[in-house]
């Protein structure tokens, strides 16, 4: 896939938001506060981000200057449901960008499930008012990644479609299966598939073990799911198992920072944290080596699993890059990965 495309920029979505701030190690939010009380460890001074690029160099990051000006007490007040976006959870290193709770056990989201019950559809919500900023970076890699699509492929799975950011980029015509385990978010995604025309049947599910029969699309898109999954080599098969022969599997997920970064190290800091919060989702996994992996040999499941699973693509093209204005989830991997023939 062609990497001459230009990175995408957009404001961060921090420097108005009267519910976040800029601590001295990292940005800082909660779900609750009274608004005149700003977040403990704020300081007015410009603070630095060490980020690792795409090269494994490193990159101050500014954040701008923040000033808290006295305001007259008021009372405690809970983030509207729009704006509590999981970015918003657990601030930057939330995953903010992870679209849904795709393709996961049931279990993943149980911690904050548990203690608040209307979770789910909160999460659909913001997942729905909440992913502009990610979206706005984003589109030009997606726009090129989804015009690889073949000209005759009609009938399409997306793991995890949540809301549907990606129905837009589906030529007129095609016929989508989603694959949600949060049904909150159905009602968005079929708002979208009506508005642009197209065919979308939604189905309950996990990528582990998906509710289609063998050799039944032409087109598998996740993005955004290889992070979340409890086993990703499962799901692997699974993608080549209902893809027809030469059909493609296109993907977009963050991904763990080049070896020796502060970025990977922070991310090893704030995985446990980032799984509770954010419905599974892992911060230091390799998709991408996963995925290509698969192409050459064969791809070892997990522990648990206890199963070999085959090569299962032909090739694969895999492009790696950074995400601007998400920190711990800025490096990504996008391709396309082409099934085995017959």
């Amino acid at each position: 896939m062609s990497s001459s495309l230009a990175r995408t920029f957009a404001p961060s979505p921090y420097a108005d938001n009267q519910h976040e701030c800029i601590s001295s190690s990292a940005r800082c939010g909660r779900l609750w506060r009274p608004a005149s009380r700003p977040c403990r460890g704020t300081r007015p001074s410009t603070v630095a981000s060490g980020v690792g690029d795409s090269s494994g160099s490193h990159v101050e990051t500014s954040f701008p200057k923040h000033k808290h000006e006295p305001t007259a007490p008021e009372p405690t007040r809970l983030i509207a449901p729009g704006a509590l976006t999981r970015r918003r959870v657990l601030s930057g290193c939330a995953c903010g960008a992870c679209a849904s709770l795709i393709a996961r056990p049931a279990h993943a989201a149980a911690g904050l499930e548990a203690l608040f019950p209307q979770y789910s559809a909160v999460i659909a919500a913001s997942m729905e008012s909440g992913m502009d900023t990610y979206e706005a970076n984003i589109e030009q890699r997606k726009q090129a990644l989804f015009a690889t699509l073949d000209a005759g492929a009609k009938d399409v799975l997306e793991l995890g479609i949540g809301t549907g950011p990606n129905l837009k980029y589906y030529r007129p015509g095609t016929r989508v299966v989603g694959v949600e385990p949060n049904e909150y978010m159905d009602e968005y995604a079929r708002e979208k598939a009506e508005a642009l025309g197209l065919s979308l049947e939604l189905r309950r599910g996990v990528g582990e073990a998906l509710p289609l029969e063998d050799a039944s699309v032409d087109v598998v898109v996740g993005t955004l799911v290889m992070c979340t999954v409890a086993d990703p080599a499962r799901v692997l098969a699974e993608v080549a198992r209902v893809l027809r022969p030469g059909g493609q599997y296109l993907f977009i997920d963050h991904v763990a920072a080049d070896p020796g970064t502060t970025l990977l190290f922070q991310q090893r800091l704030l995985d446990g944290l980032q799984q509770f919060v954010a419905g599974g989702c892992h911060l230091t996994r390799k998709t991408g080596e996963l995925i290509e992996s698969a192409t050459k040999s064969a791809v070892p499941s997990s522990a648990k699993a206890g199963t070999v699973i085959a090569p299962l693509f032909d090739d694969v093209t895999i492009e790696r890059f950074m995400v601007d204005d998400i920190w711990v989830i800025a490096p990504h991997v996008a391709g396309v990965a082409t099934r085995v023939a017959a």
